[in-house]
Order: structure tokens, then sequence, then C-alpha cells
């Protein structure tokens, strides 16, 4: 096990500084609901930090540029962190790319439903605030769980030859369906991005 040595403290923002490798990107709609979010529940996920490399006193983000950032909008002048000590460069990179690639990613079917019960008891605006959607994207995702795809003549051909398998789906609809459908279809490609669409 490494000898990283972990403290949780609250600092001040601007002794904080993001690092000059971070892939992570947002798009504007997850940076508003990431100001959002912590604007209404407050900063409840630490920012991972370690001693900076060059700066005496101060810190580089290891994890949690986005979340600095968004304390910064709110006017935050104090964060919570976690501080990991004894860490080398390539630690700290390599720590960067594991919690932005390693937090997985929602099943769009079981976070349709999810968001469906919430939207039982949560008017619209309430449940946009904090999400990363737009109220057509957050629509969209809702009406996904109550489709019966049934109704589009949907038949799956599966040919695999010990590899890993590729899935055919023959999708058909009637004229009167096509404008549901196509709804329908674009959330069926983001549920499968890598997904090809052939029309014929």
């Amino acid at each position: 096990m490494e000898n990283i040595r972990v403290e949780i403290s609250n600092v001040d923002i601007e002794s904080v500084y993001p690092n000059p490798w971070n892939p992570n990107r947002q798009s504007t709609r997850t940076e508003e609901a990431t100001v959002e979010s912590i604007g209404k529940f407050g900063m409840i996920d630490p920012i991972t930090v370690r001693p900076h490399p060059d700066h005496e006193g101060k810190y580089q983000v290891i994890d949690g540029e986005h979340r600095q950032r968004a304390c910064t909008t709110l006017g935050y002048k104090k964060i919570p962190v976690n501080i990991l000590s004894n860490i080398t460069d390539e630690q700290a990179k390599k720590l960067t790319i594991i919690a932005n690639e390693t937090r997985g990613y929602a099943d769009n079917i079981s976070l349709s439903e999810l968001l469906g019960d919430l939207s039982k008891s949560m008017s619209v605006d309430d449940l946009l605030i904090g999400l990363p959607y737009y109220q057509k994207e957050l629509d969209d995702l809702i009406n996904l769980g109550t489709v019966e795809w049934d109704q589009f003549g949907i038949e799956s051909d599966n040919n695999s030859d010990g590899a890993e398998p590729d899935v055919k789906f023959n999708v058909s609809c009637e004229d009167d369906s096509a404008e549901k459908f196509e709804v329908e279809l674009r959330n069926l490609i983001n549920r499968f991005p890598n997904s090809k669409i052939k029309r014929v």
C-alpha cells in the first residue's frame, strides 16, 4: 500500500490552485448545475488536493477543480479539502484520471425511473436544480422509462463468433408514431453511444 497520508481540513479557497493536466471538461449546463447544487446543498464532496509542489503553504487540485470554481462563483472563502501528503507527480496525475474515470455512468432506464419517481413529488423547477439537464432533456429522460418498445416492432439479431457480441436491431414504426419514435430513438442512441444507425 502506498504511504500516502490523508488529512481533512478547511482551507482558504485562494490557496487552492488547479493543476495543469486535468482532462475533465464540463458542458455549460453541467457548470451551472454544479453551482446550483453547491448553492442549495453546500459543499458535500470535499476537493482532493496535495501540497503545492512549487508554492509553499498552497495546494494543488487532484480532483474537484469544477467544484472549486463553483465555490468561487458562490463567494466561498474557505472550502473543505482532503489533503494527500507524500504523493509524487505521477501519483497525483494518475489519481486525477482515476477520480474522473471510475465514477461509472447511469443506466438511462434506471435513471429515467428514478427521475420519474421524483417528478411525482417535486416540481420541474425544483427537480432541475443541480441536475445537468435542460428541461427538454429531463422530459426525454423521464419519458424513456414509460416507453413500451414492443409497439415499435423491435427485432434483435445477435451474431457472435466468440468475440464481443455484435447486437443488431431492426426497428420499424407506423407513420403516425414517427415523431414519438424519433424522440425515443435519440434516447436509445444516448444509452448506446457507440451504436451505428442505418436508415432504409
